[in-house]
Protein backbone atom coordinates (compact mmCIF):
# COMPACT_ATOMS: atom_id res chain seq x y z
CA UNK A 1 0.00 0.00 0.00
CA UNK A 2 0.97 3.02 -0.84
CA UNK A 3 1.79 5.40 2.75
CA UNK A 4 0.53 8.35 1.49
CA UNK A 5 -3.23 6.98 1.21
CA UNK A 6 -3.99 5.08 4.38
CA UNK A 7 -7.57 5.68 3.33
CA UNK A 8 -7.18 2.69 0.62
CA UNK A 9 -6.37 -0.26 3.32
CA UNK A 10 -9.11 -2.70 3.37
CA UNK A 11 -11.01 -3.26 6.35
CA UNK A 12 -9.03 -6.25 8.14
CA UNK A 13 -5.96 -4.16 7.41
CA UNK A 14 -3.39 -2.92 10.11
CA UNK A 15 -4.83 0.44 10.22
CA UNK A 16 -8.18 -0.39 10.80
CA UNK A 17 -7.82 -3.12 13.06
CA UNK A 18 -6.21 -0.72 15.32
CA UNK A 19 -8.54 1.74 15.17
CA UNK A 20 -11.08 -1.05 16.61
CA UNK A 21 -8.13 -1.10 19.64
CA UNK A 22 -8.19 2.59 20.04
CA UNK A 23 -12.21 2.90 20.38
CA UNK A 24 -12.46 -0.84 22.93
CA UNK A 25 -9.64 0.83 24.85
CA UNK A 26 -11.68 4.69 25.11
CA UNK A 27 -15.28 2.48 25.62
CA UNK A 28 -13.65 0.14 28.52
CA UNK A 29 -12.52 3.54 30.05
CA UNK A 30 -16.21 4.32 30.15
CA UNK A 31 -17.11 6.42 27.09
CA UNK A 32 -20.15 6.21 25.66
CA UNK A 33 -19.60 5.88 21.95
CA UNK A 34 -18.26 8.28 19.26
CA UNK A 35 -19.14 10.70 16.80
CA UNK A 36 -17.35 10.10 13.74
CA UNK A 37 -16.43 12.96 11.75
CA UNK A 38 -16.40 13.16 7.60
CA UNK A 39 -17.71 9.30 8.12
CA UNK A 40 -19.03 9.56 4.41
CA UNK A 41 -15.40 10.10 3.02
CA UNK A 42 -13.22 7.76 4.73
CA UNK A 43 -12.75 5.82 1.43
CA UNK A 44 -11.67 7.68 -1.52
CA UNK A 45 -13.13 6.78 -5.03
CA UNK A 46 -16.45 5.21 -3.19
CA UNK A 47 -18.90 8.03 -5.16
CA UNK A 48 -22.18 5.41 -4.19
CA UNK A 49 -20.63 4.89 -0.86
CA UNK A 50 -20.44 1.43 -1.18
CA UNK A 51 -17.34 0.84 0.33
CA UNK A 52 -17.79 3.33 2.78
CA UNK A 53 -21.12 1.28 4.11
CA UNK A 54 -19.63 -2.03 4.34
CA UNK A 55 -16.34 -0.63 6.18
CA UNK A 56 -18.93 0.91 9.02
CA UNK A 57 -20.96 -2.16 8.99
CA UNK A 58 -18.14 -4.18 9.97
CA UNK A 59 -17.56 -1.87 12.65
CA UNK A 60 -20.89 -1.43 13.93
CA UNK A 61 -20.89 -5.42 13.61
CA UNK A 62 -17.96 -5.35 15.98
CA UNK A 63 -19.37 -2.97 18.44
CA UNK A 64 -22.67 -4.79 18.63
CA UNK A 65 -20.56 -7.90 19.70
CA UNK A 66 -17.77 -6.10 22.11
CA UNK A 67 -19.58 -3.44 23.19
CA UNK A 68 -23.31 -3.77 22.48
CA UNK A 69 -24.13 -0.54 24.17
CA UNK A 70 -21.56 1.84 22.60
CA UNK A 71 -23.25 4.74 20.43
CA UNK A 72 -22.08 5.16 16.82
CA UNK A 73 -23.29 8.40 15.54
CA UNK A 74 -21.83 10.19 12.20
CA UNK A 75 -21.27 13.70 10.53
CA UNK A 76 -22.65 11.79 7.32
CA UNK A 77 -25.76 14.64 6.54
CA UNK A 78 -27.66 11.69 5.18
CA UNK A 79 -29.04 9.43 7.42
CA UNK A 80 -30.93 7.19 4.89
CA UNK A 81 -27.67 5.96 3.85
CA UNK A 82 -26.04 6.72 7.18
CA UNK A 83 -28.08 4.80 9.79
CA UNK A 84 -28.42 1.65 7.44
CA UNK A 85 -24.50 1.57 7.67
CA UNK A 86 -24.55 1.00 11.37
CA UNK A 87 -24.75 4.28 12.88
CA UNK A 88 -27.36 4.98 15.45
CA UNK A 89 -27.99 8.44 14.19
CA UNK A 90 -26.63 11.02 11.80
CA UNK A 91 -25.31 14.42 13.08
CA UNK A 92 -24.20 17.20 10.70
CA UNK A 93 -23.92 21.28 11.14
CA UNK A 94 -23.23 23.43 8.75
CA UNK A 95 -20.76 26.26 10.63
CA UNK A 96 -20.80 29.49 8.42
CA UNK A 97 -21.81 30.70 5.70
CA UNK A 98 -20.43 29.51 2.33
CA UNK A 99 -18.54 31.97 0.82
CA UNK A 100 -20.29 32.68 -2.09
CA UNK A 101 -22.82 33.54 -0.05
CA UNK A 102 -20.95 35.96 1.65
CA UNK A 103 -19.86 37.70 -1.09
CA UNK A 104 -22.99 37.77 -2.47
CA UNK A 105 -23.21 35.24 -4.58
CA UNK A 106 -25.51 32.93 -6.88
CA UNK A 107 -26.26 30.63 -3.47
CA UNK A 108 -27.08 33.59 -2.12
CA UNK A 109 -29.97 35.35 -4.00
CA UNK A 110 -31.49 32.10 -5.40
CA UNK A 111 -31.45 29.89 -2.36
CA UNK A 112 -34.93 30.83 -0.19
CA UNK A 113 -33.49 29.45 3.06
CA UNK A 114 -31.32 32.98 2.73
CA UNK A 115 -34.01 35.27 1.64
CA UNK A 116 -37.27 34.72 3.56
CA UNK A 117 -37.32 36.65 7.02
CA UNK A 118 -38.01 34.68 10.43
CA UNK A 119 -40.87 36.70 11.97
CA UNK A 120 -39.74 39.65 14.07
CA UNK A 121 -36.41 39.76 12.15
CA UNK A 122 -37.11 42.03 9.06
CA UNK A 123 -36.21 42.05 5.95
CA UNK A 124 -32.71 40.15 4.44
CA UNK A 125 -30.54 41.86 2.15
CA UNK A 126 -30.24 39.87 -0.96
CA UNK A 127 -27.16 37.75 -0.73
CA UNK A 128 -26.03 38.80 2.88
CA UNK A 129 -26.45 34.80 3.99
CA UNK A 130 -28.10 36.48 7.05
CA UNK A 131 -31.87 34.91 7.35
CA UNK A 132 -32.66 36.82 10.25
CA UNK A 133 -31.71 40.30 8.06
CA UNK A 134 -29.30 41.37 10.76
Amino acid sequence: MNPDEPWREPVDAEGPKRNREIMGDWLNLGVSGFRCDMAAGVIEDDPDVVETGKLWGEMRAWLDENHPDAVLSSEWGDPAVSVPAGFDGDFYMQVGVPETVRRGGRRGQDDPYFREPIPGHGQPQPGSGDRRGR
